[in-house]
């Protein structure tokens, strides 16, 4: 009999999430990470934001997406006692009349109006900004510290680089150096390309920067988005973020995308603000080909699992997808067909 019931390669949003998830279900789970200040989840704002990008898209089914990502952070804070997560509206800056085109469809359509504020400046018809309503911030960094906290507690947290190459799966289960388990779930980002399981995933790996910083005349009390997106942090201090780049795929800060980023703020600020910038970082996340993140076993092999493609709006839709690849591990539950690797069985 293995020592634990899983092993988890990647620490994560991902693999934190998965972890808890079957840690909360009283299984043993071993989890294998070593972590990185560039890590896609690291330099990641941590937006829950339900309704966003250029087209203003929900995020998926948000009834349920919204209630277990709130409940699992506050059930992590009330654990670790870490402030995690803040909820707050953003504050959208309308880009033109093609959004404003969007916006006046979706404030008509139920599934969207609830998250669609009206105006606050403009009108229904010409929005200049407006609010998109039931989301957050999440702080990523605690969380993914709080996460290892309780891994350490009640699982196993090993510190490490693993090669795919060297986790044997086979009749027994799956090994990786001391560590035995009866599966594998790979949590790796964008390296799941070169994973010998899950290679054949339709993954596009896209490079992002942020920019921290501090504001000394002040901040808007809620994260305001106009193309990226401005968020408070506290005490004068916020991120701005992100670039989008699947030509230059690095994890290298550069002057192009500073500049990029910095070139944004008197849009959303309205002034030009002195700005004393602290920190600044590149990470690369996992786009998947259709949008929908990519969950499930192997399908010769249903020791090797995968959690992956969780994209921007990981902090919002990663708790809802790690408890049903929880569920599916544990009881069989049915995946979401949209999020279940099946989809693309032919490739593999």
């Amino acid at each position: 009999m293995n020592e634990h019931d899983f092993l988890i390669v990647g620490g994560g949003l991902a693999g934190s999430l998965l972890a808890l998830a079957l840690l909360e279900r009283g299984w043993r789970v071993a989890l294998v990470d070593q972590p990185r200040p560039a890590s896609a989840s690291r330099v990641a704002a941590g937006l829950l934001t339900p309704i966003g990008g250029r087209r203003l898209t929900r995020a998926g089914p948000l009834e349920e997406l919204l209630p277990a990502a709130i409940g699992t952070y506050r059930r992590v804070e009330e654990r670790t006692r870490r402030a995690l997560l803040r909820e707050v509206d953003t504050l959208r800056l309308c880009r033109g009349p093609e959004e404003a085109g969007h916006y006046r469809r979706r404030r008509a359509d139920p599934d969207f109006r609830p998250y669609l504020g009206g105006p606050l400046a403009g009108s229904e018809e010409e929005p200049e900004a407006y609010p998109v309503h039931g989301g957050g911030v999440l702080d990523t960094e605690t969380f993914l510290e709080a996460a290892a906290e309780i891994v350490g507690d009640r699982g196993t947290l090993r510190r490490g680089v693993v090669d795919p190459e060297d986790v044997m799966v086979g009749p027994a289960g799956a090994a990786w150096g001391e560590l035995r388990a009866d599966r594998v779930v790979f949590c790796e980002g964008y390296r799941v390309r070169e994973n010998p399981w899950f290679h054949w995933l339709p993954l596009t790996p896209v490079k992002g920067e942020v920019v921290g910083g501090r504001l000394p005349g002040g901040l808007p009390e809620r994260p305001v988005n106009r193309k990226v997106t401005l968020v408070p942090r506290g005490d004068q201090a916020f991120l701005l973020g992100s670039t989008f780049d699947r030509h230059q795929v690095d994890e290298i800060p550069t002057h192009a995308g500073r500049e990029e980023l910095l070139a944004h703020l008197p849009a959303l600020l309205g002034e030009r603000p002195e700005v004393e910038v602290t920190e600044h970082r590149a990470g690369i996340r996992p786009a998947p080909a259709d949008h929908h993140p990519l969950l499930g076993c192997h399908p010769r092999e249903p020791r090797a699992c995968v959690l992956n493609g969780l994209g921007a709006r990981g902090a919002l839709i990663g708790p809802y997808y790690a408890e049903r690849l929880a569920e599916h591990l544990v009881d069989g539950a049915p995946l979401p067909p949209k999020a279940d690797i099946a989809r693309f069985r032919e490739r593999a």
